[in-house]
């Protein structure tokens, strides 16, 4: 079976705050044969995402956010999620620590790189890559913020 993948067209649909195009492809099926299909991608960029663990009080801290897709789905708009937010030009970890630190307001004291995700791959070219973060006894939100508020 052939892996190479020949990009026909592409369409600007969107290009605001990501881009959002029209892909017509020709890859290999799995029987060796080849098909076009017609795929909408959207492109806004990278993210990092932290999980911020207190080891001694064997607690996590998360935050809970507005998500307009959710509700427009009928379901609630404010998602209680783990720190997490686009790269902005930074490396990952840069912008995992960035993230812990405006939505919760800890700063973590050790990021470990877990793995890498694509949070939608049919369909969004993000990829997520995930850390742990410690928080250690007695640390405080640096911006004297609760998490959540």
């Amino acid at each position: 079976m052939s892996d190479k993948i020949i990009i026909e067209s592409v369409t600007k649909l969107a290009h605001n705050w990501g881009r959002f195009d029209d892909y017509h492809v020709n890859h290999a099926r799995r029987d060796g044969s080849r098909q076009t299909v017609r795929r909408e991608v959207y492109d806004h960029g990278s993210a990092a995402a932290v999980l911020l663990h207190a080891p001694e009080a064997d607690t996590i801290i998360l935050t809970r956010q507005f998500r307009l897709p959710p509700h427009l789905n009928g379901d609630p708009a404010r998602l209680i999620e783990v720190p997490a937010g686009l790269l902005d030009g930074e490396s990952a970890a840069v912008a995992a620590h960035r993230e812990a630190v405006e939505e919760t307001g800890y700063e973590p004291a050790d990021l470990q790189f877990m793995f890498n995700a694509y949070m939608s791959p049919g369909s969004v070219t993000e990829k997520c890559a995930c850390f742990l973060g410690a928080l250690h006894a007695g640390r405080t939100p640096a911006c004297g913020r609760r998490a959540g508020t």
